[in-house]
């Protein structure tokens, strides 16, 4: 349990120091390219990062997994044994990984959790003195807006707390703004409400107990509010016209009396820095309504894509019914209904006796019944239960075996038939590969051509290019060395000509030129 809670976290850790990381480099550009919303939004990759990579990962069959690993290595299904499968189908070794997360994980754990809590305790402490230092607050109204008013002068304008926020007023507010400052801070602080902005903080302060133990988190909370007043801005300014003046002055006059408050909107943000940000953005043209829509939009979206990639990088569990599972024996026996006895007996009356459990589970796995065997047989085929295996995962039919036969290849094997399926060979490739100008290959070189990636198109453009061969052999060593007509040219500008493909392979090999 502590082990998984562990590799959890170490997960969301480098998932939200990624997106962090990602987000600081690209807000400023974005802000000034899409809009002082856009770049807010950006800020949403972050926990929907952490929230893809803790979703439960892709699974994958065990059993289709094994195939597509050994195809991979061996290009071949057909020396598979089906307990090289089942091997094959199970997840990476990581017993070192394992044993270092199950003894550091109980102490690891535990003090995360102790820095949760105790993050989580000094952040109510701050707000608590923080509204404590506010002393008692009188409900009243401003211009038909219900506001608390404060006997202090060196607090607020700020929202204060976060259910519900409450709109605080420092005692001397009508002496520090004028009339049109005045509107403006309070429509400030109302666009705050309007958009959320307390709750999306409180969400902020919850991550930052989360990941106390990453300084990027902090510094990254500094930066969102930032980018959140500056959007706010932004949204006052949109229906408040040519009042940037009068703004940047409420700016100044507010920021002599600026407060650290840990839940809620303090207008503006403390420290040197972020006022000049948000008196050179009021200064910049901001995208216009669609052009920031659209940009937001875009960013929503990019969010949305970065996070689906990040879940699908996970690594995919893998499902696999373990041979003394209850399930397995079911699943191995359970065929009564249908066949009138259990699967190992329907096995032994098509001549398949003896098997091991491996066979038995891989057999089952794939499907292999009576029916299939007589339907092999019936192709003329002797099948061994690696055979039978082989040409279930292939989906070699009947059809597909007569297709390959009336090509005149009336003594193909299974392994070529499950070789040209794997490499998706047609049968009549052979008559397009002859028209193209070349000896008409078998079906060894037909799948090796598949293999190589040499096509009727390469063949015929070597032959424009006056190559005369037409052996196979010889047009599957160029394109493994990769001669092409433009070689072909070059070789003749160098002077060479009486070209082969035996030439041309060996001077490419060679890198003379």
């Amino acid at each position: 349990m502590e082990s998984e809670a562990l590799a959890a976290l170490i997960r969301a850790t480098i998932a939200i120091s990624t997106a962090l990381l990602v987000i600081i480099a690209i807000r400023r550009p974005a802000r000034r390219w899409l809009g002082p919303d856009s770049a807010y939004a950006l800020w949403l990759l972050a926990p929907l990062s952490v929230i893809a990579v803790l979703l439960p990962a892709r699974r994958i069959d065990a059993a289709v997994l094994a195939y597509t690993d050994y195809i991979e290595t061996s290009g071949s299904l057909d020396a598979a044994t089906p307990t090289q499968l089942l091997a094959l189908s199970g997840t990476p070794s990581l017993e070192m990984s394992a044993v270092a997360l199950e003894y550091w994980a109980p102490i690891s754990i535990a003090l995360w959790l102790a820095g949760v809590i105790a993050s989580v305790g000094f952040l109510f402490w701050q707000q608590q003195r923080f509204c404590l230092a506010l002393g008692e607050l009188q409900p009243t109204s401003y211009n038909g807006i219900d506001v608390y008013q404060t006997h202090q002068n060196g607090f607020g304008p700020a929202l204060v707390g976060a259910f519900p926020p409450r709109l605080v007023l420092p005692a001397d507010f009508d002496q520090r703004y004028t009339a049109k400052e005045a509107a403006l801070v309070i429509a400030h602080e109302r666009a705050h409400l309007a958009r959320r902005d307390v709750h999306v903080n409180s969400c902020a302060a919850l991550i930052r107990c989360v990941f106390w133990f990453n300084p990027l988190v902090l510094i990254a909370g500094s930066r969102m509010r930032e980018d959140q007043e500056i959007a706010c801005d932004a949204s006052v300014l949109e229906h408040q016209k040519n009042a940037q003046a009068d703004y940047g002055r409420a700016l100044l006059k507010t920021q002599l009396a600026a407060q650290h408050l840990p839940l809620g909107c303090a207008w503006p943000a403390t420290g040197r820095h972020p006022l000049t940000e948000r008196i050179v953005a009021l200064g910049r043209k901001a995208p216009g309504g669609v052009q920031g829509r659209v940009g937001t939009l875009l960013v929503l979206c990019l969010s949305a894509s970065a996070a689906a990639a990040a879940w699908g990088a996970q690594t995919p569990v893998v499902t696999q019914a373990k041979p003394n599972d209850s399930t397995m024996v079911r699943a191995v026996n359970d065929e009564a209904e249908n066949t009138g006895g259990s699967f190992i007996d329907s096995l032994a009356s098509a001549g398949f006796t003896g098997l091991t459990a491996d066979q038995l589970i891989s057999l089952k796995i794939h499907a292999v019944d009576p029916q299939m065997i007589q339907t092999i047989r019936g192709m003329g085929f002797d099948p061994t239960t690696d055979d039978l295996i082989a040409m279930a995962v292939a989906e070699v039919t009947p059809a597909f075996v007569e297709s390959v036969r009336s090509q005149g290849w009336r003594a193909v094997t299974m392994e070529q038939l499950v070789a040209m399926r794997q490499m998706n060979v047609q049968p009549g490739e052979a008559k397009q590969f002859e028209h193209a100008g070349i000896d008409k290959p078998n079906i060894d070189q037909l799948i090796r051509l598949s293999a190589l990636q040499v096509s009727v198109d390469y063949i015929s453009s070597l032959r424009r290019s006056g190559v005369k061969e037409k052996d196979p052999e010889a047009f599957m060593a160029a394109a493994a060395q990769g001669v092409t007509p433009d070689f072909v040219a070059a070789a003749r500008r160098h002077g060479f000509s009486d070209l082969t493909l035996d030439k041309l392979t060996r001077l490419k090999s060679a890198d003379v030129f």
